[in-house]
């Protein structure tokens, strides 16, 4: 390890804050770190650094210190249900009152530092697979894990990346699908298998940690340095007095802790700790059971295995009687209850007034190495599944079916069709019923799913960031408002700052208003009974209050003006005249106020805190201009805003911790953006240069240059200059230069879209479309490209808003597909007004496990006669580009053209040799002259050509070299719906006609020989993966 221990406490702050940014769980600890990060950072950090280090009665004097500060947050975690002799009302009026509470622990900034600490050191011990080492976690828990490249395998530090954790949802997916494949793997091999899903209640609050356990985890260590050692018994000590804290406050027996130490929600060891705990559970089942498959997520376990015919499991399954049907309890005895050490033991059993048992289980005490432990099984989420060989399998195919939609709808772009075009809002709603859906009788009641709620937020607000649609926008949020009871904010509190978000991106500051008094008013009535908390020395209402101040404080940083302003006074004001009410603290009514209140949403653009998904443009282009006294009236989720104060030395900062990666294609917007306002967009060596410095500076800023920079830089981002008709173009790399991510084939795909004139006058009048119908045909073209595993998609000129550009980058990135569209006409304003069209190339890449994308903007060098008519009509001017771009990613090499540039014979022909395809994006309608280019460049280059137009026109198309009743490998034209086409096309087979001679090409006939002067050289260059080697070394 070569880390100084002071750049360790660093890394540790920088993950700790991007595990916070993350989290929606955390907003109250993510209000903290602003305030923290506000007392110079770095004085606050070697502080911190003083005191691990130093004596140890300044050790002990400092850890007292943030024990005593030490409290708990309440949250409901579920409401009581109506009764069951109440009329059934379409708006509540019901008493909001606690049923179940939910316990978050409340500790200083510092403290959670040392908690980080302690997982970059002690929890990464424990977090080892069992496969890396005999004492290490069991393979296939999935929950709360390290990422795999927490350390840098050349280095052996711990990475400079902010993540900490693996994402949860690819790690969610891992542990539920592995667990229907092997079922299906049984049913293929005709056994009958059986899935049973278990869940452990509770699980937090029911295990006990001891100091033996983690005096026993020094033992992991050869030689365990001091610091370790004292940020060890520091987080064992945080369990303590949180566990002393919390005993007095919880009345229900169903949490009650009795003497156990218990593991505090919101603090990131207990993500570690709560799979260590169960590391000999996980052993004993293997051992003992040994199932084809046991997956476990934390506390929710799947268990997959076959059924032997000589099974009792085997025989009670197809006995056709209803007195001793096969149940859940029959499972557990047999594999869980059995064996030298029972997993599970009978808790309790009660008898219903039908006579009907229920057991509840107990995880056996001797699997913990305390005794006190008290894990029980939660009855209502016992499921067992026994599929049986050669019967249907519907349900298996169910279950698939529905969860391979779940995945593909967060991979494509957001559907709102049901909402904006139809106001149908079932999706979010829970009709419960006891009998058929078609009787009204049998409804008992209606309820607003959790889950789907957040889903559908989230996808609203992905929506209408991009889109301009008064009309849909303004009717689905006065339905929102209806449906977002105060009863129904309580029941789902984390999903404040996604409404209130929705408000601001839509500058609905009124309803924004409205939506904040609603939430204190909510506040206000919520109750928690004694019997479920005893409420003496605990401010009940505390928690929401403080998530509530963070959402407000956070989405309110997006907006500037006299508008917000009001909404932040006259919250303030509401929240004075029922402080008693609300159980207000002087400290939570010190953060309302309009000063504390401006000075914070100040402090989360500082600190890069806001929301960066909703932000066109990175918050650090207008840091600037925001921080000045006189503050801009301002909404930064407007790109057309945004531009008006972007700082043109934005990335002279040297700020270092960022929560989140500066991804590269964010960086290439910014640096775009920043060229137009300049007016000079930097070429592709200046781009590369400055994208390289930023992505290393912004994200990696401990790195050394001379030494570990190499370990972190972009390495797949290469340009260089090519001469060619003496006039110097650029040759842009994207991807792994061992040509480890090479194709032979690559599945391409044009967009039969339609370009609309009005959309370009629009434009140039200073109002452009951005309607819903607009997005929705973007995004069903997208969405087909995902379907269809498009490797590149080509979209007609003058396609794609400019704002939309951020989105679309980073779909292509974590999709992982190609895109090359035009970008409607940018209109820049000032004294002179200037005009550029643009074609994006989105060249997605891997890098360290990460998905990104290389983003080049190539500006127009020849506008058409007509196109700048109707510019300078505009009373605005032409800016033309200079130079063409030669691309090779996955090993193909291509240069891209926009329409008119085509009309020149020296400029279509500059990269003859070199492309393997020519991609020209087009809104042409005069067709034959087009169609006349494209067939003969297709053959002069001896190419695959691919052309984008607009469907109206037509003659979007793929070419290839052959004879020309087979030259079209696609040619559309027409069609009311935006669609994709896609066919492959082979490079390699391409490439290996072009190597013979004259006589065996004509014997072979795939394609038409190959013309005069083909150079071989270069195109054994490409075979050999060396050519980009040889445009450097000849014109760099």
């Amino acid at each position: 390890m070569n880390l100084k221990f002071s750049e360790r406490v660093k890394i540790a702050y920088k993950k700790l804050k991007a595990s916070v940014y993350f989290d929606k769980t955390q907003l109250p600890l993510r209000d903290q770190l602003v305030t923290y990060e506000r007392e110079e950072i770095e004085s606050q950090l070697n502080t911190l650094v003083e005191k691990i280090t130093g004596s140890e009665s300044d050790w002990s004097a400092f850890v007292d210190e943030i024990l005593s500060a030490v409290s708990a947050f309440v949250f409901p975690k579920a409401l009581e249900p109506i009764p069951e002799n109440m009329v059934i009302l379409n708006s509540s009026s019901v008493p909001i009152r606690l049923e179940k509470p939910q316990f978050f622990i409340d500790l200083p900034v510092n403290g959670h530092i040392l908690g980080i600490l302690w997982v970059l050191s002690v929890g990464r011990m424990l977090d080892k697979n069992c496969e890396d080492d005999t004492d290490g976690m069991y393979e296939h828990s999935y929950g709360n894990r390290l990422k795999k490249k927490l350390i840098n395998s050349e280095s052996g530090d711990i990475t400079y990346s902010p993540y900490l954790f693996e994402p949860y949802f690819s790690q969610y997916e891992s542990w539920r699908d592995r667990g229907l494949e092997r079922a299906k793997e049984r049913l293929n091999d005709k056994q009958d298998a059986v899935i049973l899903t278990l869940d452990l209640k509770s699980f937090y609050y029911s295990v006990d940690l001891r100091a033996t356990d983690f005096s026993g985890f020094m033992s992991l260590f050869e030689n365990a340095e001091p610091w370790i050692m004292r940020v060890n018994e520091f987080v064992y000590r945080v369990l303590c007095r949180y566990s002393d804290i919390v005993r007095p406050v919880v009345n229900d027996t169903e949490f009650s802790i009795e003497n156990r130490t218990i593991l505090p929600i919101g603090f990131f060891p207990s993500n570690i700790l709560s799979n260590w705990v169960l590391t000999t559970f996980d052993n004993v089942i293997i051992e003992q059971w040994n199932p084809v498959y046991y997956g476990r997520y934390v506390d929710d376990i799947i268990i997959v295995d076959k059924v032997e015919k000589s099974s009792g499991l085997y025989k009670k399954a197809r006995e056709k009687t209803e007195k001793s049907p096969l149940t859940a309890d029959d499972v557990i005895d047999m594999f869980l209850r059995n064996g030298t050490t029972p997993i599970l033991k009978i808790f309790s059993e009660e008898t219903d007034e039908c006579g009907k048992k229920a057991i509840t289980y107990e995880v056996n005490p001797k699997l913990f190495s305390s005794q006190n432990c008290h894990i029980c099984v939660q009855n209502s989420k016992v499921k067992v599944f026994y599929f049986q060989s050669g019967a249907t399998r519907a349900l298996l195919h169910c279950f698939q079916t529905q969860i391979a939609r779940n995945v593909s709808e967060f991979r494509m772009m957001p559907d709102m069709d049901r909402v904006l075009l139809s106001k149908d809002y079932s999706e979010i709603f829970n009709l419960k019923n006891s009998d058929s859906i078609n009787k009204l009788r049998s409804v008992d009641g209606i309820s607003i799913n959790k889950f789907a709620l957040s889903k559908f937020l989230g996808k609203y607000r992905k929506v209408c960031e991009l889109i301009n649609d008064k009309k849909e926008e303004n009717a689905f949020e006065k339905d929102l408002m209806v449906i977002l009871d105060e009863c129904t904010l309580i029941e789902n509190y984390g999903t404040w700052e996604r409404i209130l978000e929705i408000l601001v991106v839509n500058d609905r500051i009124k309803l924004l208003e409205q939506c904040s008094l609603r939430i204190l008013s909510a506040i206000k009535r919520y109750e928690v009974p004694d019997t479920k908390v005893h409420t003496e020395g605990i401010h009940i209402k505390a928690g929401l209050l403080c998530v509530f101040r963070a959402a407000l404080c956070r989405v309110s940083a997006l907006t500037w003006g006299v508008g917000i302003d009001n909404v932040i006074h006259n919250t303030h004001e509401a929240l004075l005249k029922c402080a008693e009410e609300l159980d207000c603290t002087p400290e939570i009514l010190k953060l309302f106020e309009p000063i504390r209140m401006q000075r914070d949403r100040l402090d989360y653009c500082s600190f890069r805190m806001v929301n960066k998904y909703v932000l066109p443009l990175s918050i650090d282009c207008m840091l600037n201009q925001l921080t000045t006294d006189d503050h801009p009236n301002i909404r930064l989720c407007e790109l057309s805003e945004d531009l008006k104060i972007l700082d043109l030395e934005w990335d002279k900062s040297d700020y270092r911790y960022y929560p989140y990666m500066f991804t590269p294609q964010e960086i290439s917007f910014a640096l775009l953006c920043g060229g137009i306002c300049s007016g000079t967009i930097c070429d592709p060596m200046k781009q590369e240069e400055i994208l390289k410095h930023i992505y290393l500076h912004c994200n990696y800023p401990n790195v050394k240059e001379d030494e570990d920079h190499i370990l972190y830089e972009l390495e797949e981002i290469h340009v260089s200059p090519i001469q060619v008709f003496d006039k110097t173009h650029h040759t842009i790399y994207v991807g792994k230069r061992d040509g480890s991510d090479y194709k032979d084939k690559l599945c391409v795909a044009i967009g039969n879209a339609e370009l609309k004139l009005n959309n370009f006058r629009a434009a140039l009048d200073r109002r452009p479309n951005r309607s819903y119908q607009r997005y929705r045909n973007l995004s069903k073209i997208l969405d087909a490209a995902i379907e269809q595993k498009v490797d590149l998609l080509v979209l007609p000129e003058n396609y794609l808003p400019m704002e939309w550009l951020p989105t679309v980058s980073r779909f292509c990135a974590n999709n992982q597909i190609g895109l090359i569209t035009g970008i409607e006409h940018v209109l820049f304003e000032g004294e002179d007004p200037f005009v550029y069209n643009l074609t994006a190339v989105i060249l997605p890449y891997e890098h360290h496990e990460q998905k990104f994308a290389h983003v080049f903007y190539h500006s127009k060098t020849k506008f058409s006669p007509e196109e700048r008519r109707q510019i300078e009509g505009h009373h605005c001017t032409c800016q033309e580009g200079s130079d063409y771009q030669l691309f090779c990613w996955h090993g193909i090499w291509f240069p891209v053209y926009c329409c008119f540039e085509l009309a020149s014979i020296q400029d279509r022909a500059l990269f003859r040799s070199y492309a393997d395809m020519v991609v020209a994006v087009e809104w042409n309608t005069d067709i034959p002259y087009f169609s006349s280019i494209m067939e003969s460049m297709c053959r002069d280059l001896h190419c695959y050509c691919i052309q984008a137009n607009s469907s109206g026109p037509g003659d979007s198309r793929i070419l290839q070299p052959t004879k020309s009743e087979l030259q079209d490998v696609i040619k559309t034209k027409g069609g009311k719906n935006p669609c994709i086409l896609a066919a492959d096309i082979d490079i390699s087979a391409l490439r290996e006609f072009q190597m013979l001679d004259y006589s065996l090409q004509k014997d072979m006939g795939a394609f038409k020989p190959t013309p005069p002067d083909f150079n071989l050289k270069v195109l054994e260059m490409k075979r050999n993966r060396t050519l980009f080697e040889w445009i450097m070394e000849t014109y760099d």
